[in-house]
């Protein structure tokens, strides 16, 4: 907490000045490196770079939401911009009309302007009610992890900023069609039907739209593959009905094997085994020494593991090389190391068994490797295995967390037996428990996050997109009645005739997804190198987006256009 007044560049300047004189020297004795710095407290969530410092959000995440949103506001005033220049028509002659009595262009503009703004705010009046009824359901606080308000009338700034985005949206979108109709000639639009331009601007704003909705589409695809592979990734040990139970006071901990005894006396238990930390939880990271093929002590950095009896076995680790801990030998109490195959690699050691291993720190001296573990990931997927060490922790004070292995059948029982018994032995602290498979799916909370809420963006990115290829497809049904009337006397059929009206259509959206899916392909790349344990993006979800999204617009084409193709082509010449 500083002073008031009290920069903080300061702290690097004093935090120097005491490490010089109390600190160096055994520090470079002991050949470690040390550094202090402060950070705003607010920033530690979404800035911080430390492993520890948890738990940190993903500002990218927050910019991804972001650029969603306005995409899907971009794809609404695309929308805007097509329909109003597509059904110009049907307003040349009142524009013409007042333009002859003496309406200016600056009017006609000012009014075009205020009508997209009026919807633009209409709409945000209904998007504000929306929000509202969304955020109380509990499954929109279970998407987010949170619950979520609103407030407009507590916060004066949002409620402006909601204001000021309805306003600058329906500016956007009425910008060009306000442009557009103020500049049509009064006794042109008078005389006879103005014909409506515009066509090669509306054909790009429908590229773009599909573009958009494909590229979405198919980044929601991939993700779901990679957290589908991430779900079925074996890693290295049985996560599957493992019961955590913290034991937070010293005499509790002194009792680990009397407890132990007791759990494994229930059929439901499987085994039980005890460890200072566990798999995805954070796992302390030290340079220490290790002997390399030629007998000497060497500088490596490695996790190290501190762990009870029968860890090993009860989490289903393979021993590929020696022999696990056993209670039996004194010398295997912080005396004697376990590897993985990481930490073997790391050395190039020929034959890791009897290698010795330095931790370092009191009452650690250098011990024998006595085995050597297959590789598992300790830490998240995103990262790869790195060197590992494991040895046997003395009985101490401080936490420590209890493994109950337990079996699938009747595991409400079991929890009632492991419950009953903390009551006996810590009645102090309350019982508390998770289970490991559920603790290690938090780890990838936010990628599952971020694919549901791309998912649910998706499908509001093609609905919208095909909400404004609807109207398209209104205005050219209407304005191609009568050629579709000959078309029918002449020996069209209903699904020729919609094949042609849907058929530039469809060719924009086959352009467009050319288009999507290279920035698909390039942006799922730079997603998945998060993870040290990916996919390659299979093609074929690309060309899956590609062929929904295509579908969904012939589907909206035909149902625009089925009435007229199949309609009396005599009323169709008829038509006025």
């Amino acid at each position: 907490m500083l002073a008031d007044g009290a920069d903080p560049k300061e702290f690097a300047r004093l935090y120097q000045a005491f490490h010089d004189k109390y600190m160096k020297f055994y520090l470079d004795m002991a050949k470690i490196e040390w550094q202090s710095f402060i950070q705003p407290l607010a920033a530690i969530h979404l800035d911080t770079a430390l492993d520890y410092d948890l738990p940190t959000g993903n500002r990218m995440y927050l910019y991804a939401f972001a650029a969603v949103a306005v995409l899907i506001l971009g794809l609404a005033c695309i929308n805007y911009v097509n329909l109003a220049t597509a059904r110009a028509v049907q307003r040349t002659r009142a524009i013409g009309l007042r333009k002859i009595l003496g309406a200016s262009r600056r009017s006609l503009l000012a009014q075009f302007l205020g009508e997209a703004v009026l919807f633009s705010l209409l709409a945000t009046m209904l998007a504000v009610v929306l929000v509202e009824v969304l955020l109380s359901l509990p499954a929109v606080t279970a998407l987010f992890g949170k619950s979520l308000s609103l407030d407009l009338f507590g916060r004066p700034l949002l409620a402006a900023g909601v204001l000021a985005i309805g306003v600058v949206v329906g500016l956007l979108a009425g910008l060009y069609p306000a442009i557009y109709l103020s500049s049509f000639l009064p006794l042109t639009a008078l005389v006879g039907r103005y014909r409506t331009g515009g066509m090669r601007l509306r054909e790009a704003l429908v590229f773009v739209q599909f573009a958009i909705s494909i590229g979405v589409i198919a980044c929601t695809l991939i993700m779901g593959q990679q957290m589908r592979y991430i779900a079925n990734l074996g890693l290295g040990f049985d996560k599957e009905n493992h019961v955590l139970v913290t034991l937070r006071d010293r005499n509790v901990v002194e009792r680990e094997a009397m407890i132990a005894t007791e759990l494994e006396k229930h059929p439901g238990v499987l085994g039980v085994a005890t460890a200072n930390t566990m798999m995805g939880r954070d796992m302390p990271m030290v340079t220490g020494k290790a002997e390399n093929n030629e007998g000497v002590m060497t500088d490596i950095g490695f996790s190290f593991f501190p762990v009870g009896d029968k860890f090993i076995s009860v989490m289903g680790i393979e021993v590929l090389k020696g022999r696990d801990f056993s209670k039996r030998l004194l010398t295997d109490v912080g005396a004697s190391y376990i590897v993985n195959e990481a930490f073997v690699r790391a050395m190039g050691w020929n034959e890791p068994i009897g290698m010795r291993v330095g931790i370092g720190g009191p009452g650690m001296f250098p011990g024998p490797v006595i085995g050597v573990v297959k590789d598992f990931n300790f830490k998240s997927l995103r990262e790869n295995v790195t060197p590992m060490v494991m040895f046997r922790a003395p009985a101490e004070a401080g936490e420590r967390t209890l493994v109950v292995n337990v079996a699938a059948q009747g595991i409400h029982d079991t929890l009632q037996v492991i419950r009953k018994l903390f009551a006996e032995v810590d009645p102090v602290h309350p019982f508390e428990y998770t289970f490991l498979d559920e603790e290690l799916d938090q780890l990838y909370v936010s990628e599952e996050r971020l694919m549901r809420l791309t998912g649910i963006f998706a499908g509001i990115c093609i609905l919208v997109a095909c909400l404004g290829l609807f109207g398209l497809a209104a205005s050219a049904t209407q304005q191609r009645t009568k050629e579709i009337g000959i078309r029918k006397v002449l020996g069209a059929s209903t699904w020729s005739i919609i094949l042609l009206l849907a058929r530039r259509v469809l060719l924009l959206i086959a352009a467009g997804a050319v288009v999507a899916s290279l920035v698909a392909w390039l942006a799922m790349q730079e997603w998945l190198a998060g993870f040290a344990y990916r996919i390659s993006p299979n093609p074929v979800y690309l060309l899956m987006a590609a062929a929904g999204a295509g579908a969904v617009a012939l589907l909206t084409i035909a149902l625009q256009s089925w009435r007229t193709a199949r309609g009396d082509p005599v009323a169709a010449l008829r038509y006025e």
